[in-house]
């Protein structure tokens, strides 16, 4: 886990080095606008744990309603 850096601009990174090899992200995906701001980086896949388990992406109360709401934001 980078401590030192912007994760954005590791994943911009990553991308750049990896060219066209698919780039996978973990860690901090914990919003929309976190969703978004990864995929814009490059990456082409993300996981996403204890933001949907914590109940804390959104103000949905229950596991599959932050689900929902994770893959409203994949378009």
């Amino acid at each position: 886990r980078a401590t030192e850096a912007e994760p954005v601009a590791l994943i911009e990174a990553a991308r750049k080095a990896l060219g066209d090899k698919t780039l996978i992200v973990a860690g901090d995906i914990n919003s929309p606008e976190r969703i978004t701001a990864v995929r814009d980086a490059g990456a082409d896949a993300f996981t996403i744990g204890s933001a949907a388990f914590n109940l804390s992406f959104c103000p949905a109360t229950t596991l599959t309603g932050q689900l929902q709401a994770i893959m409203a934001c994949l378009g």
